[in-house]
């Protein structure tokens, strides 16, 4: 299925700790008539070396993480398009928007940097392919908050985020644990 239309209103790249360009890859995309993704999603690498949208769509998102889209899906039947993302390491900095999905609102605070939260996908932000920051679940998996883009008290503001290292299990990075 491919998805062509959309906004990244999830998951934006900010910046690398240290300065310098992230690490892009371009890599064929898995054929998948159900699993399309837009920009912002997270992506998972299969074992044959295609990405594919990571499985914590609609829920929380888990182990496996590799990279984030820098485009929507346009693969075709025969699986030979290729995407171009940005790979998840310990020193790219990340951001999303807060939400609160028990209660369909949230704010940015001071007092969530350094905390860690749990990614997920929210329509109440637009779209279910839109991962947010879920501040009603902190958990050892998740995004590692370094600071505030948005000024405190922003209703569905963004924090940036590095990924925790339980999230990138699947990258030579998984080995690097935060939070």
């Amino acid at each position: 299925m491919a998805i062509t239309t959309g906004t990244n209103d999830g998951i934006k790249f900010e910046y690398m700790l240290g300065g310098g360009p992230p690490h892009m890859v371009t890599m064929e995309e898995k054929y998948d008539s159900t699993k399309g993704w837009l920009v912002g999603c997270i992506l998972d690498i299969d074992t044959s070396g295609r990405l594919f949208r990571h499985s914590g769509v609609g829920a929380n998102a888990t182990t496996g993480a590799f990279a984030v889209a820098m485009a929507p899906m346009a693969c075709t039947a025969d699986g030979s398009a290729e995407t171009v993302a940005i790979m998840i390491t310990p020193n790219t900095v990340f951001s999303a928007k807060v939400a609160h999905l028990t209660t369909g609102s949230a704010v940015t605070q001071p007092t969530q940097v350094g905390n860690t939260y749990q990614l997920c996908c929210s329509a109440t932000l637009g779209t279910s392919l839109n991962y947010c920051i879920e501040l009603a679940t902190t958990a050892s998996a998740g995004a590692h908050i370094i600071g505030m883009k948005d000024a405190s008290g922003t209703a569905y503001g963004r924090l940036y985020f590095v990924f925790n290292g339980t999230y990138r299990a699947q990258s030579p990075f998984g080995m690097y644990t935060s939070g």
